[in-house]
């Protein structure tokens, strides 16, 4: 499983030009929702006024809440959580430019998340959560 997230991710990545993509994190996303936002519409290239913009932060909790189930076990033993770790910060490093495997020129502006990914073109929107893809 693992192995099929870093994978889909670096196809993601590497599958977009570097102008045509935006490497986004759910917890940025969560920890300074207007900042990353207007980075998305920068990205777009489309207009968003500061009316709609206010209206998108006052709603952005929005009106369907899921009821928080507690876990009364951990489905990950260390080993587990050993390997989802090394695999997530092999990803990460190269997001970031920080592995040796990141081609030359393909580096974009990023930032560091525990997560989700989100990779932006100008036509589809793909999150990636725990092994979950969905595109819009």
């Amino acid at each position: 499983m693992a192995k099929d997230w870093e994978r889909m991710n670096l196809d993601w990545y590497f599958g977009f030009l570097p102008k045509r993509r935006l490497v986004m994190f759910y917890d940025q996303l969560k920890e300074n929702p207007e900042h990353e936002l207007q980075r998305l519409v920068d990205f777009l290239h489309i207009s968003v006024s500061n009316r709609t913009m206010h209206c998108v932060m006052d709603k952005r909790e929005g009106i369907y809440k899921r009821t928080k189930r507690l876990m009364n076990f951990n489905p990950f033993d260390e080993s587990m959580k050993t390997m989802l770790n090394q695999r997530q910060k092999f990803v990460y490093d190269i997001l970031l430019g920080k592995s040796k495997e990141m081609k030359q020129g393909a580096r974009d502006e990023v930032a560091v998340s525990s997560r989700t990914s989100v990779l932006v073109d100008s036509t589809t929107t793909t999150t990636t959560t725990a092994g979950n893809t969905t595109a819009s």
